[in-house]
């Protein structure tokens, strides 16, 4: 029994020599394993070692799909090896996360009711390479995440050829297409959010090629558009749209936006071409957006009751820019050439537009008809517009200003046809550093109060400024060059001209029943007639510490019922006529501390019923 026992004893060593090791070994390995899959998961994907556990999400099945009606339920890779033609209901339903549905270029046909393709809450989705047509919806997701729809076509729908709704999110339409579906092409609304849809053709007649509805973070990019009616139509509640390198020709609108509390809209890189409408409409309610780097061929930019918005570096042929019931817009460095009636539009048909800043832009050839002009800019009952830096070139009227106040026109470089700056019932407005070229005036202001005319050069133009029944208006510093009047003063009161240039004109300064008016520190040298006239009824005028010198006609006409003007301490010399020269009526005025020297017809003259004047202080 004791040998049994020895021998049974060294059997239990020799068998637990074996098995420790081997646990160990096993043990290790198992750890090795897992140590190995969490601190280098790459040699047990690809390489030396191969993670053989399908992971969550990967696809356990490939079927093909023969028949239709036809719902998914199962995870898997699913083909088309032939066309369908469905009957009633949807084509495909898909009621699983993670398949994909490769029609492989075959066509899926309805009978214009219910959806070609249709998933509810579905995850993780490729469609790819699929025709869908006469169905009432081409594709249709509800609550659908992360998908893919590739390379597809949706066409001839009697409802939507591609439609997101209800919190669709995270989706990629790629290299896809919808075409001649009755109305919408594509259909995005309810809470949908991240999608991107690149190299997209849409293709009419769709009442809306795309219509985003209270959605976000929607990009369309690389996309053609062509022959909708709307060809995107963006509505309340969506923010952060996003439209690139897109194309959009024909149809009535590129870009319509419509419904409020839209914002964060950004199109750049795109073209226009021929929409009937607008290129961009917004009818209301569009903020903190910006249009850029964009050509629009015979397509308009409209914008209403907007707030916010920069428009810049775009080029419009044919067309120009409409801003109304708005604020914050800005125009930078945007070229506008051969608009029609108006290359940029500013009004108020609903609420103030105010704070519109144009700044650096070029404006070339804008037309007009018979009974109106062209126009480079109009502003009507705009308040707070700035127009600086802009180059304008052949149209009629380069800016036009109509009952509208504080605004600022600075810097601008004009040749018109007609008037280089028209003002009717403005006030408070500053015309600053302009330089402007004009056949008719320079600038024209109609019923002005307390404008600021200060800094400019004006050049051969009828009247190079010219007010009417102007109140408060200041002529500050300007030079006027070659033209009939340096400044015409009609009928207006109260205006100030001061340190400002008139010569190598034909009459200087000319005032017309005007009161009130103060000429002080001026030049007025080389006219060809006279330098400075008070004609019509004018009185309570004066003129001080000026240089008149060296005009063809008179220094100074006083004329037909000219009462009461003051001419004090001014030179008076050289001029080809007299120095004073009073006539028919000039009454009651006061000539003195003048040096009215060197004057070839002498040093005044009084013609017929002038009485009442006098001379004090005089040179000679």
């Amino acid at each position: 029994m004791n040998v049994r026992m020895k021998k049974r004893g060294r059997s239990s060593f020799e068998l637990r020599s074996l098995v420790i090791p081997l646990l160990a070994l096993i043990a290790f390995t198992i750890l090795f394993f897992l140590a190995g899959k969490y601190f280098f998961p790459e040699f047990f994907s690809t390489g030396f070692f191969v993670y053989s556990v399908q992971p969550p999400g990967e696809f356990k099945s490939s079927e093909t799909i023969t028949t239709c009606p036809y719902t998914i339920t199962t995870s898997g890779e699913y083909n088309l090896t032939s066309d369908l033609s469905c009957g009633v209901g949807n084509g495909i339903t898909i009621d699983a996360d993670d398949v994909v549905l490769d029609c492989l270029g075959h066509k899926i046909t309805g009978l214009d009711n219910n959806s070609g393709i249709y998933a509810y809450k579905q995850n993780n989705i490729t469609v790819k390479n699929c025709v869908v047509e006469h169905f009432k919806r081409g594709i249709f997701f509800i609550n659908v995440t992360d998908f893919n729809i590739e390379s597809s076509t949706f066409a001839n729908n009697t409802q939507r050829g591609i439609n997101f709704y209800l919190g669709v999110k995270n989706g990629i339409i790629l290299n896809s297409k919808a075409i001649n579906n009755s109305y919408y092409g594509v259909r995005i609304s309810k809470l949908c959010d991240n999608l991107t849809f690149d190299n997209i053709t849409v293709i009419g007649p769709h009442s809306r090629g795309f219509w985003i509805n209270n959605s976000a973070n929607i990009t369309i990019k690389n996309s053609d558009f062509i022959d909708n009616r709307k060809h995107i139509f963006i509505e309340s509640h969506t923010k952060d749209v996003f439209i690139d390198d897109c194309e959009f020709n024909q149809g009535d609108y590129g870009i319509h936006f419509a419904g409020g509390q839209i914002e964060k809209i950004y199109v750049k890189n795109s073209q226009f071409h021929t929409t009937y409408e607008k290129g961009i409409n917004v009818k209301k309610g569009l903020k903190n957006s910006c249009i850029n780097n964009s050509l629009f061929q015979n397509s308009w930019i409209n914008f209403k009751n907007s707030d916010n918005i920069l428009i810049f570096n775009n080029t419009l042929n044919g067309s120009g820019i409409t801003i109304d019931s708005s604020k914050n817009i800005t125009l930078r460095n945007n070229t506008i050439q051969n608009a029609f009636l108006e290359a940029i539009k500013i009004e108020s048909t609903d609420t103030q537009t105010q704070s519109i800043n144009i700044v650096n832009n070029s404006i070339v050839n804008v037309y007009g008809t018979i009974n109106e002009f062209g126009k480079g800019i109009y502003v009507k009952d705009a308040n707070l517009t700035t127009i600086t830096n802009n180059y304008f070139n052949n149209m009629s009227t380069a800016i036009y200003l109509d009952s509208s106040s504080d605004n600022q026109i600075k810097s601008n470089s004009i040749t018109a046809s007609r008037y280089g700056i028209y003002g009717i019932n403005i006030s408070s407005d500053v015309f600053e550093n302009n330089e402007i070229n004009a056949e008719k005036s320079c600038i024209n202001i109609n019923g002005g109060i307390s404008n600021n005319i200060k800094n400019n050069v004006l050049q051969n133009a009828f009247s190079c400024i010219l007010l009417k029944t102007s109140i408060h208006d200041v002529i500050n510093a300007t030079n006027t060059t070659n033209c009939y009047y340096g400044a015409l003063i009609h009928e207006s009161e109260d205006v100030l001209v001061d340190r400002a240039l008139f010569e190598d004109g034909v009459f200087g300064i000319l005032l017309m029943n005007s009161t009130h008016v103060q000429i002080t520190e001026a030049t007025i040298n080389n006219n060809d007639k006279n330098g400075v006239a008070f004609e019509l009824k004018s009185f309570n005028n004066s003129l001080w510490y000026s240089n008149i010198t060296n005009n063809q006609g008179h220094g100074v006409r006083l004329n037909f019922f000219t009462h009461h003007n003051t001419i004090s301490n001014n030179t008076i010399t050289n001029n080809a006529g007299y120095g004073i020269y009073m006539d028919f009526y000039a009454t009651n005025n006061t000539i003195q501390y003048n040096d009215l020297s060197g004057n070839t017809q002498g040093t005044y003259y009084e013609g017929d019923f002038c009485t009442g004047n006098t001379f004090t202080g005089n040179t000679p």
